[in-house]
């Protein structure tokens, strides 16, 4: 409904204006509408919502706790949008779920990986040491034509179809637990069998394996 003007006519008292009766129905009509636009109906204005010079205030249905949706002092012309979905809003402070989101360039600081919604544990990604990190450092992923699996520091793994391992540490205390193991099964093979000493093929590889571990490959980490 358009607003209805009141006829005051030409110049006072001219008998061209709306009559007493008249311009009481156009102002009451003029208040219904509004009414009913912000109230809900022609007899409350706004029960639950109101206006001061903070910005729309909610007042709450249990107590006198108040919400206000009030906006910072812009420094330049602003528009906000909201997108054509039903939810809820996202606040910095609250624990929230965000679903079908895509980040860009984010800055994550201690993420926790859960497997599923509602699971009680996960993987926490933090830095070894990030007291003593003095730059920026970038991880970069290789490309991959089929599922992986990532080898960890303490994890049991095989690699596979590595061509080459640079500056490669091997622990010398390793190596040597290793050498002392392939000795005992060497004689404890020797003392199965009752034969001089004539090595089997796979150990015989082994050893030179062991060999080259121990000779070859630098630096050897102490």
């Amino acid at each position: 409904m358009t607003r209805r003007n009141l006829s005051v006519g030409s110049s006072a008292n001219d008998g061209t204006g709306d009559t007493l009766r008249q311009a009481g129905i156009k102002i009451n009509q003029n208040f219904v509408e509004i009414y009913q636009k912000l109230g809900g109906d022609s007899n409350a204005l706004m029960p639950g919502i109101t206006f001061d010079s903070e910005g729309i205030v909610f007042e709450g249905n249990i107590d006198s706790f108040e919400t206000r949706l009030v906006v910072e002092s812009p420094t330049a012309d602003r528009t906000v949008t909201i997108p054509n979905y039903t939810g809820e809003l996202v606040i910095d402070s609250d624990t929230q779920t965000l679903k079908n989101k895509t980040l860009v360039d984010p800055n994550l600081i201690h993420p926790d990986l859960y497997d599923s919604e509602n699971a009680n544990y996960f993987i926490a990604f933090k830095p070894f040491s990030a007291s003593l990190m003095s730059k920026n450092i970038d991880l970069t992923i290789p490309t991959l034509t089929d599922s992986d699996t990532l080898v960890t520091l303490t994890s049991t793994a095989t690699l596979t179809n590595k061509h080459s391992l640079h500056q490669l540490l091997i622990h010398r205390q390793s190596v040597r637990l290793l050498m002392i193991q392939m000795v005992q099964r060497l004689l404890n093979y020797q003392q199965l069998h009752l034969l001089p000493m004539k090595l089997p093929l796979q150990m015989l590889l082994q050893l030179q394996v062991l060999l080259f571990l121990l000779l070859v490959l630098i630096p050897i980490s102490i």
